[in-house]
């Protein structure tokens, strides 16, 4: 009896608690670059009414400069969360866009605006990643 009632709890927690995560699933050393939604940094997605433009997955910009946006490539999934040292605060963020360049260890990161992404600059930093 004890037993099932232990067992109750976990799939309580785990039902109750979707999403956190307490370790990543792996880290490694990524090269990290940024952008902002500014013609140069966008080109013709740019031109698109801030109403209406969202990231590759779907999310509106909006959203995604409040919470913070990282583009990954394909081979890590949309909504996989990735904690990067010196961008918002190190808390994981979610993958919600593509990009043409962003292959094997590169990540870009969202930012309000082009002095923001520029102070940012490329840089090599380790990211923890979390996967559901």
């Amino acid at each position: 009896m004890t037993r099932v009632l232990i067992i109750a709890a976990v799939i309580i927690l785990t039902i109750r608690f979707p999403g956190v995560h307490v370790r990543p699933s792996r880290s490694y050393l990524a090269n990290v670059s940024a952008y902002c939604p500014c013609e140069k940094c966008c080109g013709v997605w740019a031109l698109i009414d801030d109403d209406v433009r969202t990231t590759a997955d779907g999310t509106p910009i909006a959203v995604a400069l409040r919470d913070g946006c990282i583009a990954a490539p394909r081979t890590i999934a949309y909504g996989t969360r990735i904690a990067v040292p010196g961008y918002r605060g190190g808390k994981p963020i979610a993958v919600h866009d593509r990009g043409g360049a962003i292959r094997g260890d590169k990540l870009d990161l969202l930012f309000p605006t082009h002095n923001e992404a520029l102070r940012w600059g490329r840089r090599f930093v380790r990211v923890d990643v979390y996967e559901e």
